[in-house]
């Protein structure tokens, strides 16, 4: 990695990727979360004694396949980490597909993936990938939507996950006639709407209206989580925040 995209990760929650070169754990992956990928891995290759993984503790060297960036603050990097882990686990993945016969490891933590960054709150997130070896982009489907990930965004290597077009419902624009809370059925301004970030709903709420639906009871200033009154989805609502790049 170049000294100048380590500047420009220096701020940066990340989310990468590991495959071990050692020809005792060929193919190994390792899935990690890091604000500083140059210290990360090397890190990991130093071993444990220096700041590296129980995991990765004499199994390199490792090499860094590709770093997602660009999450607003480091829980939802952290529940993105462990969703990519355990993606049976995750009530967001219930639709990926057990590894198959002869896929490598690497191959099928692309495969999840690439079904992450379609998937709600991730797919509202203004995430970028990074190919730090990106003669791997051949362990990817060819139809699959991370393979077309080929945009520019302004930092060698780095590809914008926003910049392309998808098969995802396009939503109206924020004031649009069409945009109604669909707790209210009143029209939305741009400075006080919410979408669910479910893919599968997209409904638009007022933040009044879908804070006061989610709030218990009337001692609660600020919702915790509750369900999306269209869909019933269950949301966390430090993610519907984030998703909708809303400031409070």
């Amino acid at each position: 990695m170049s000294s100048g995209i380590c500047e420009y990760f220096k701020k940066n929650y990340c989310v990468y990727i590991l495959q071990s070169r050692n020809i005792r754990y060929i193919g190994r992956i390792y899935i990690g979360f890091t604000v500083n990928p140059n210290r990360r891995i090397k890190q990991h290759n130093a071993g444990v004694a220096h700041g590296g993984a129980n995991k990765t503790n004499h199994k390199g060297p490792w090499e860094m396949v590709l770093v997602i960036h660009g999450f607003p603050h480091e829980i939802l990097a952290l529940r993105f980490e462990w969703a990519w882990q355990h993606p049976f686990l995750s009530r967001r993945l219930k639709q990926v597909k057990k590894k198959i016969l002869h896929e490598s490891q690497l191959s099928y933590h692309l495969r999840i993936l690439n079904e992450m960054l379609q998937t709600g709150p991730w797919a509202r997130l203004p995430l970028h990938v990074q190919w730090l070896r990106e003669s791997l982009m051949t362990e990817i489907d060819p139809k699959s939507y991370l393979y077309f990930i080929s945009y520019p965004s302004g930092i060698p290597g780095v590809y914008s996950v926003k910049s392309i077009p998808t098969t995802q419902k396009v939503l109206p624009p924020i004031d649009s006639p069409l945009n109604l809370c669909f707790s209210c059925d009143q029209y939305i301004c741009s400075t006080k709407s919410l979408i669910c970030p479910n893919l599968g709903c997209n409904k638009s709420f007022h933040v009044e209206c879908l804070a006061k639906y989610f709030l218990v009871n009337e001692h609660e200033v600020i919702p915790l989580k509750g369900n999306c009154p269209s869909c019933n989805e269950d949301l966390i609502w430090c993610d519907v925040i984030s998703a909708n790049d809303y400031t409070l």
